[in-house]
């Protein structure tokens, strides 16, 4: 009889352990994998013909199922190619927010649980709350193609706590909200976009919130659209909370060079060393477009199609697990000494140097500052660009000056105004400063420049307050969008000159510097640059045998989010509002197996 009752505690500690190894790699997120495959689909929205009336439910739910079908097959597809993880964009299920009122996006929003608290299969109970047929949809897209999905949609919820202060009339907070579905159809996190546009009826959250989910190929984060611009969500899912990888969806409108999307989240992931999923919408006519797949080391697979008729993609990648960030692994050890040089280089930069703004191969040509006593043209000109005021009669002679008419202007770049220099030379090293910043260039490129392209090297420090208001820092290289000096700064994908070697250098009091650079192709379409061509050490870009293809713009982009506190107050994100993975899904009768078997081994010993 006691021999039975030791084979029956054997094999209940057999059961036990299988049990309790699964359990540390759903709850602990230790990862069982070494690689995964990911995928992100990039939407072209269906939306009505009329966008600007008041919807019914009914009428609403008409749209984004048109919308939800499409995600289906997209699924039913990723399924076939064996994908983990498929990535959806901001906004791809109803009509576009932007300008619009509450009333008439309130129809598509739907009551989102907590998944902290709750535990629901919409696929498996889909009477548990009312109207909630979007996520009975995705909780039975994931069920049905073993995948994890990534979606966005809208949550209503009641007011409450903190955020009664400010609650509507209709008492109801309307919330841009990204959930996940795992692969049994459960959803398993939530996360409320906080950084909203302006013209967006969405609420913004108290507090912001970093959220994150488990699965077998590491632990995620939530990103959505211009959170990535700002600390308390994007930067502080990396650096306080080691989160790895990150889902990032958006419906970004696309302006380069700077601000392009695919420029964007390629520098996000190399510089905060992560696994970056980016889902964009596909609106050619809106100028929203560009997704990819990236890790630390550059782009895996990205789309990035301007032209009117273009196609909506499904972009599948094989991606290494990473169990922590690491940014370390864009510096390059055969760059290292370039990168212990910084410090020198910033001396550099000294009083007498920033007296002498510009220098072209060591030879000065007098300061910016210095010029705009005697001629103000630049300047007047660049206000007449940016206000839309007609250029005649001296002014229209003026703006087509000849290039070496004019050594160093002012001009705007994504409507902030550059100290800007000529790259006149096919070779050569430029310096430019904005107030004590200051950036370095040395390059060579194609001999004949001035009889295709004309490109420019400038700098800026100051407070960017359009479409969102933060500081930074920035160092670009730039090709003029056509033959005119007021043209610098403008969107081109145009480009003949080819760069067989670029160093650029910042003396940037932040170590958030975000490195992109962009390319043509001979059909006039951006691309990144091959990661293998390129290195960054963290303040400085370094290409030493050139670029394959024409250069469109080359820019590091330094973030100081200190800088930011003194502009927004609240732009902070307090410790306890860090939003942990769903709790294990572990039924009662497994905590009593787990019960049982800690009993067993005590009774053992």
């Amino acid at each position: 009889m006691k021999s039975v009752t030791w084979a029956a505690a054997c094999l209940l500690l057999l059961e036990l352990v299988v049990l309790l190894q699964d359990c540390a790699v759903v709850c602990n997120a230790e990862l069982a994998r070494t690689n995964f495959k990911a995928a992100v689909y990039e939407h072209a929205v269906i939306l009505p013909e009329d966008t600007q009336r008041v919807f019914s439910r009914e009428e609403a739910l008409q749209v984004m199922r048109q919308n939800l079908d499409v995600y289906a097959r997209q699924a039913e597809e990723a399924s076939r190619q064996a994908v983990d993880i498929l990535v959806f964009p901001e906004n791809g299920l109803h009509i576009d927010p932007t300008g619009r009122t509450r009333n008439h996006v309130r129809p598509f929003f739907e009551f989102i649980p907590d998944p902290k608290v709750v535990h629901w299969i919409p696929c498996d109970d889909p009477e548990r709350f009312r109207e909630t047929e979007v996520q009975l949809e995705l909780s039975c897209m994931a069920k049905g193609n073993n995948l994890t999905i990534v979606a966005n949609m809208g949550n209503s919820l009641p007011c409450h706590g903190e955020a009664s202060a400010n609650c509507p009339s209709d008492k109801r907070l309307l919330y841009n909200t990204n959930v996940v579905f795992d692969p049994s159809g459960r959803l398993i996190a939530r996360y409320h976009k906080h950084h909203k546009l302006q013209d967006e009826p969405f609420s913004r959250p108290v507090t912001p919130e970093v959220v994150s989910f488990d699965t077998p190929f590491g632990r995620w984060g939530l990103c959505t659209g211009t959170d990535i611009l700002f600390r308390e969500i994007a930067v502080n899912s990396v650096q306080n909370h080691s989160l790895a990888n990150i889902a990032y969806l958006s419906s970004w409108k696309d302006a380069p060079p700077l601000m392009s999307s695919i420029g964007v989240q390629s520098a996000f992931a190399k510089r905060m060393g992560v696994n970056l999923l980016a889902a964009n919408v596909h609106r050619p006519e809106k100028g929203m477009y560009g997704s990819g797949i990236y890790t630390p080391r550059g782009h895996v697979v990205y789309h990035y199609n301007t032209t009117a008729l273009s196609e909506p993609k499904l972009l599948v990648a094989e991606v290494d697990t990473l169990e922590r960030p690491d940014p370390e692994l864009f510096i390059d050890d055969d760059v290292s000494e370039t990168a212990s040089r910084e410090e020198l280089f910033i001396d550099d930069f000294d009083d007498a140097a920033r007296d002498e703004l510009i220098t072209v191969s060591g030879q000065g040509y007098g300061s910016l500052n210095q010029k705009a006593e005697t001629d103000t043209s630049g300047l007047e000109e660049a206000l007449r660009i940016v206000s839309g005021v007609p250029v005649t009669g001296d002014s229209a002679g003026q703006r087509n000056e000849t290039v070496g008419a004019q050594k160093a202007f002012v001009s705007f770049l994504y409507y902030d105004l550059y100290n800007f220099v000529v790259l006149e030379n096919p070779e050569g090293t430029l310096r430019t400063c904005n107030a004590k910043f200051c950036c370095q260039l040395s390059y060579s490129l194609t001999p004949d420049l001035h009889d295709k392209d004309i490109f420019v090297f400038g700098a800026f420090a100051g407070n960017h307050t359009v479409r969102g208001n933060y500081y930074h820092q920035v160092c670009v290289v730039v090709r003029c969008a056509d033959n005119s000096l007021s043209s610098c700064g403008s969107p081109t994908n145009q480009s003949a000159t080819v760069f067989y070697f670029l160093s650029m250098r910042g003396s940037f009091n932040t170590d958030y510097v975000f490195p992109q650079v962009l390319l043509t192709t001979e059909e006039s379409r951006l691309h990144l640059a091959e990661s293998a061509d390129w290195n960054f050490t963290g303040k400085e870009i370094r290409s030493q045998c050139g670029f394959g293809n024409p250069l469109v713009a080359a820019a590091m982009v330094g973030r100081d989010y200190s800088i930011d506190l003194a502009v927004m107050e609240d732009n902070f994100l307090p410790p306890s509002t860090y939003i942990d993975a769903a709790p294990c899904p572990l039924n009662r009768k497994k905590w009593a197996l787990c019960l049982i078997f800690a009993v067993v081994l005590t009774w053992i010993h």
